[in-house]
């Protein structure tokens, strides 16, 4: 089985500095949020694998929710569900805001509302593959849900043995505002298929 990088996908929600604030501008990414965080939040999406001929097989559906806080090393985390790709049955994710980044338990970021300048890169299994990450603004993404511009955390993965399939192999993560997540895209180390989520439906709870 070839094994899926499943970079920011559906776990990672974004949020800005402001994550309690629903009515800043859209068009200043500084105010309002990318993703409230508000507990009893949920989004459901449709999952998807294109193959190498381009051939695209609906494979599901998933439940992403926030369910409650979590306290780690002294910082509160908001706690998200949801099998994510497949990647579990039922996982646990935490995430919260640190100066207008979204970071996990271990410091990685994830997300940024303002800052489309710096590089991320993620070489946490370096005999596998390294990433590399920025900010990209103003990308309209038709999913079920609807048409919406958003912010993509672009992502280039480089694969140490590549094969016969190019590098780099392009990820991406579309955030749009006061909603969240709204299409992911995650590929594979051994292979061209790729699989993408994209939102159905979601709930904001106040």
């Amino acid at each position: 089985m070839k094994k899926a990088l499943f970079y920011p996908a559906i776990l990672l929600m974004a949020v800005s500095c402001k994550k309690e604030n629903n009515t800043g501008n859209p068009n200043n990414p500084q105010s309002g949020t990318y993703t409230p965080m508000t507990t009893g939040s949920y989004w459901v999406y449709e999952y998807s694998q294109t193959d190498t001929a381009g051939n695209t097989t609906v494979t599901g559906t998933d439940t992403v929710k926030i369910t409650g806080d979590s306290v780690i090393n002294g910082n509160v985390y908001k706690v998200f569900e949801g099998s994510f790709l497949y990647n579990c049955s039922s996982c646990k994710l935490f995430r919260r805001d640190s100066s207008g980044y979204l970071i996990s338990e271990t410091g990685r970021v994830y997300f940024s509302a303002s800052d489309f300048d710096t590089l991320h890169i993620d070489n946490s299994q370096p005999s596998l593959y390294t990433a590399y990450y920025k900010m990209l603004a103003d990308t309209s993404v038709t999913v079920p849900a609807g048409t919406l511009n958003t912010l993509d955390y672009l992502g280039h993965v480089y694969v140490v043995n590549p094969n016969s399939v190019p590098n780099p192999r392009i990820t991406g993560n579309f955030y749009a505002y006061n909603i969240g997540i709204v299409k992911t895209r995650s590929v594979f180390i051994g292979g061209t298929e790729y699989l993408e989520a994209k939102l159905l439906s979601y709930y904001i709870a106040p």
